[in-house]
Order: C-alpha cells, then sequence, then structure tokens
C-alpha cells in the first residue's frame, strides 16, 4: 500500500497501521507507521532552515547520534551498513543500520540491538526528512521489511 502526504510518499504492508501526530504541517510533523507487534518505523520531518546550521548533511546529523551511542556505557561491538536511495542532486541523504550489543546489569546478559536511519535534505521544499527503526524489546523484529518499506521513500516536492 503507498501513503501520501505532504509530498513524499513510502510504501507499506496493507496490515499496518499510520498515526499521524497532531499538529504535523508541511514544514513540520512526525508519522509513526506500525505492526500488530510494536514494530514502529518513525518519520519525522522539519524546516531544514532549522537544521542546515548546525549539520551540514543528513550524515553529519546521524554521525552526531551514533557517537552518542557509543558513549553509552556496556555497548560495544559496533558494526555500520550503508545502503543506497535513488537521489537526485536536490536531495541529500544518508542511509544505514547501525549494530551494536549492549551488556544489561540485572539479569547480567548481552543483548543485540541495532537502529536503521535514514535521512534527506530536501532541497526543493526545504525540509529535513529523517526515518528510523529500531527493533522493539520484545517481538518480532521486521528489520529487513523495515529497510525495505524505508528504500521505498519518494519524495515528490515538486508536484
Amino acid at each position: 500500500m503507498i501513503f501520501r502526504i505532504y509530498g513524499f510518499q513510502i510504501e507499506m504492508p496493507i496490515q499496518y497501521y499510520v498515526t499521524i501526530w497532531k499538529g504535523s504541517s508541511f514544514y513540520e510533523g512526525t508519522i509513526e507507521i506500525f505492526d500488530e507487534i510494536g514494530n514502529i518505523i518513525r518519520i519525522d520531518w522539519n524546516n531544514l532552515n532549522k537544521i542546515i546550521d548546525k549539520y551540514k548533511t543528513p550524515k553529519d546529523f546521524f554521525e552526531k547520534n551514533i557517537e552518542e551511542i557509543k558513549k553509552i556505557k556496556d555497548t560495544y561491538d559496533y558494526k555500520l551498513e550503508n545502503y543506497n536511495w535513488i537521489s537526485d542532486i536536490n536531495h541529500d541523504y544518508y542511509f544505514h543500520k547501525l549494530s551494536y550489543k549492549i551488556i544489561t546489569k540485572f539479569p547480567k546478559r548481552e543483548i543485540s540491538d541495532y537502529i536503521i536511519g535514514f535521512g534527506v535534505f530536501c532541497k526543493n521544499s526545504n525540509r529535513f526528512i529523517t526515518i528510523q527503526y529500531r527493533p522493539p524489546e520484545k517481538g518480532k523484529d521486521i528489520g529487513d521489511k523495515a529497510i525495505e518499506i524505508i528504500s521505498s521513500f519518494k519524495c515528490y516536492c515538486l508536484e
């Protein structure tokens, strides 16, 4: 199923749900795409003018977040994978998956975790759009499906 709003679209399974946060508008908002077992893919967008002074590229934005995760005590074994997305000169992007392990204190155990992140600077609509997925603590992980859904993102900023 194709979900389209405010000049961008994403493809998702027909049985998924969509929540549009109250107050969302063309220049700022949040949408959550989720399934019945707690997997959430979150889309946020903001006016690019609010971001561009601090982060010159989407990669700069995510690298700061990645460094913050690496500072968390008891995390280790980091693996960063980058993905391609169909882009053009007006859409700078960064698409990645950061995997890592965490040692919990009580009960003491090792947990594998990851975050998938996608960000695009749309110079035509002057927006920064991010899409992120992190698997729920309990329930079935949809990592490969999340990558497929995020990869389907398209910007229709000139229509």
